[in-house]
């Protein structure tokens, strides 16, 4: 059983910078759900089990990204990764939800369309990794399929590079993974929130161990620098989860410009 000790996006930033400063940041609302009194400490990692497919084929990649995420923040997280399903109403505690796959899946069904629609309206952030490496994919046509029912009149759009998650903490002008498939992130974006963000390029397969510690997969056409940006990315899709958009509050704009500009 999952513990209740969640983090949502106000009291990560409560931990971080102190009480003042968190209400300067967008809350979720969790609907129904009431967030713990108590200030939560950790981050979970929580991963979609959707039916059909192979909804995990990558099972050490979660440890190894949470593994970069603590050496390289001061993110607190169990060294484990949570199998969540649509109909589980703990989804609605977490504000981070990972949906990979290589292969097409069996369809939602209406409750679990519904309970997605909500999870993205109330706050959440999904970050879906196509894990075949490859550009015309059936988890690909699946997943996109998904998202025309559950939000339709609402597409996938490249994100330009002045976008928060490509500075939320790492400074990001690259995309990396185990294959490069696609030189651009999309995601869903409504008003100045991307709550759907879409890898296109086996983020998983590069995060990924043998139970010896060696890498499984090779990343290609790069190198080890592909697989440096497949754990960056993915570090800062799980700030942008938990802190939104304060990095484009101006003072963090005009410290990221001079960096840029110095570059």
């Amino acid at each position: 059983m999952v513990r209740k000790n969640k983090i949502s996006r106000r009291n990560f930033c409560h931990i971080m910078f102190g009480t003042s400063a968190s209400m300067m940041f967008r809350d979720i609302l969790w609907g129904d759900v009431r967030k713990p009194k108590e200030i939560p400490s950790e981050f979970i990692f929580t991963q979609l089990q959707y039916r059909g497919g192979d909804w995990n084929p990558n099972p050490t990649s979660a440890l190894e990204l949470i593994s970069f995420l603590k050496r390289r923040t001061s993110i607190e997280s169990p060294d484990k990764m949570f199998g969540i399903t649509l109909l589980d109403p703990d989804l609605f505690h977490f504000p981070f939800l990972y949906v990979t796959g290589k292969s097409s899946f069996l369809p939602f069904n209406e409750k679990e369309r519904e309970n997605m629609k909500r999870y993205i309206d109330q706050g959440g952030t999904v970050l879906i990794d196509d894990g075949s490496g490859l550009t015309d994919t059936s988890f690909d046509g699946s997943i996109k399929e998904e998202l025309t029912k559950i939000l339709p009149g609402e597409s996938l759009r490249p994100l330009p590079w002045d976008h928060t998650v490509f500075r939320s903490f790492y400074l990001i002008r690259i995309l990396g993974g185990r294959r490069i498939v696609s030189n651009v992130l999309t995601g869903i974006t409504r008003d100045d929130l991307t709550p759907v963000i879409y890898s296109r390029n086996d983020l998983s397969s590069a995060w990924a161990k043998s139970p010896s510690g060696e890498w499984i997969y090779d990343c290609v056409p790069g190198g080890e620098w592909q697989r440096d940006e497949a754990f960056k990315l993915g570090v800062n899709v799980i700030m942008y989860a938990l802190t939104a958009n304060y990095k484009q509050d101006q003072i963090h704009s005009s410290f990221i410009q001079q960096y840029l500009r110095g570059r």
